[in-house]
């Protein structure tokens, strides 16, 4: 029964990897491979199963994969841990390229058949740091949200480490400051001189323009070679839900903290009687009905007429009903552009606002006719990168200073300090408030600062920003989201999030 099941299971997995770009494999309890993606073999350029023993302790291609050649070990520790407690882990993996580091987020599940792990799933998501602003960006329909990467410079490393910090919005000396914590120790007149050439680079006249170009271009998700050790690291005890707060006096929202889940089920469930199903839409979800039985995915399958007409379910865990929340209908009722299309989701559920993003794709027969479609649905569930930076690899110290709960800030103060805390200065400040309706000059946003300093009795800016972080790094003022569905399909907004 077992032989049977697994392979059901690997034959349920090729065919729901060939409709979607999903970047995974399955391994045997022995850490050799039985199935990989396309999308796997096509990003780590491998050709054939069988040149791809990435975990075997026999005499391996190097070429084909180095990244699990050279951490092999590390692997099979952490799958031998998904082996031993059954459990769904989440990973960090960080893979040197020619000029950046990828990162990713890796999902392992255990493949449990009759009460056995006869398998591990690992599927590995793209990952590059947040921006969350661009969320405010994004729903108020204004273009300063970050893009993917389109086009390269030949950037020297130095450059390449500088422009990521002056994209966050460093100033000349923190730039300074924070690669000399990263270990690339550099005077604040070197950082000025490598600006200027990067400015040179990019055809560009100012720092502004400069960072501009760089959103435009894409570099905000790059990671540059020399910041982060290569590497996979289990990052289980930082995983936070995004919060909208709508509450504003309140100053300090505690970041809920979640765990990966295994489910015990999560079957295919028939919302219609199967006879008013089409014969080929029946199948379709047949053969992926065993690949997202051992997840927690939450999936929806409509037919071609647009009619919901089953779900996984794990989608009861969203907190959500189809026939009430109607928010699958507005997903649905989009014209599809692509047969992969991304949406950023904002509902208000009760008193409480959701976030999620939207994987919309085409079901197609193999006549190349639509046939229907399935809607994956993920939770904004981000890791914690401050303490990913504290407790992994060991950079910086996360300020736990908080804010006592006498004190009560303005809504107008949360807004500054939602920017302020990702580095935005003054005047973009003043101009990105002003521009989404919240009209504010640049001295109006000093003096809230000021305000905001006097009433935690504090001076000097790195204390302020240390306090922010404490306060809100993990939630958006409600007024500065607006709640719809959003085409995300030309942002990274989909790369943040676990």
């Amino acid at each position: 029964m077992s032989y049977n099941a697994i392979n059901d299971y690997l034959e349920s997995f090729k065919f729901t990897t060939k409709t979607q770009d999903i970047i995974a494999y399955v391994t045997n309890r022995h850490h050799q491979p039985l199935a990989l993606s396309p999308k796997f073999k096509e990003v780590f350029n491998i050709a054939e199963i069988e040149e791809t023993l990435f975990f075997s302790t026999q005499k391996t291609d190097k070429n084909s994969s180095p990244f699990f050649y050279r951490f092999q070990k590390t692997l099979i520790e952490q799958e031998q841990q998904v082996l031993n407690n059954k459990l769904h882990h989440i990973f960090l993996q960080v893979i040197n390229q020619t000029t950046s580091s990828k990162l990713y987020i890796v999902h392992k599940f255990p493949i449990i058949i009759d009460s056995v792990v006869q398998a591990i799933y690992t599927c590995m998501l793209p990952y590059g740091f947040p921006r969350i602003p661009d969320l405010t960006f994004i729903t108020f329909n204004t273009n300063h949200y970050a893009r993917p990467l389109t086009s390269e410079y030949k950037l020297t490393e130095k450059q390449h480490l500088i422009l990521f910090f002056l994209i966050r919005n460093h100033s000349y000396a923190e730039i300074s400051s924070w690669m000399s914590a990263f270990g690339h120790t550099i005077s604040v007149a070197r950082v000025n001189e490598h600006i200027i050439n990067l400015k040179q680079i990019f055809n560009v006249d100012t720092r502004v323009e400069l960072i501009d170009k760089a959103l435009e271009k894409g570099y905000y998700s790059e990671v540059p070679l020399g910041l982060l050790q290569e590497g996979s690291y289990l990052i289980d005890d930082f995983l936070f839900k995004l919060k909208v707060v709508q509450d504003y006096s309140i100053p300090v929202a505690t970041p809920e903290y979640i765990k990966p889940t295994t489910p015990e089920r999560n079957r295919i469930l028939y919302l219609q009687e199967a006879k008013l199903i089409t014969q080929d839409i029946s199948n379709h979800i047949d053969k992926i009905s065993q690949f997202y039985f051992h997840l927690d995915t939450p999936v929806y399958f409509f037919d071609d007429k647009k009619t919901l007409i089953a779900q996984t379910e794990y989608c009861m865990s969203l907190g959500l009903d189809f026939h009430e929340s109607k928010f699958l209908q507005e997903i649905i009722s989009v014209p599809t552009e692509t047969n992969n299309s991304k949406y950023l989701q904002v509902i208000q559920v009760n008193k409480a606002v959701k976030i999620f993003i939207v994987y919309k794709d085409t079901i197609i027969n193999e006549f190349k006719e639509i046939i229907g479609y399935s809607i994956r649905i993920s939770p904004y569930i981000m890791p914690s990168i401050p303490l990913i930076m504290e407790k992994v690899f060991n950079v910086v110290k996360l300020p736990y200073s908080s804010v006592p709960e006498e004190i009560i800030f303005t809504k107008k103060q949360l807004f500054v300090i939602y920017f302020y805390i990702r580095n935005f200065w003054n005047q973009r400040i003043s101009q990105i408030l002003s521009e989404i309706g919240f009209k504010m000059t640049s001295g109006r946003v000093n003096e809230h600062l000021a305000n905001i300093k006097s009433k935690l009795k504090i001076n000097a800016k790195n204390q302020l920003l240390d306090r922010a972080i404490a306060m809100n790094h993990h939630f958006i003022p409600r007024e500065l989201i607006k709640t719809g569905l959003f085409n995300i399909n030309d942002t990274e907004i989909d790369k943040w999030i676990c």
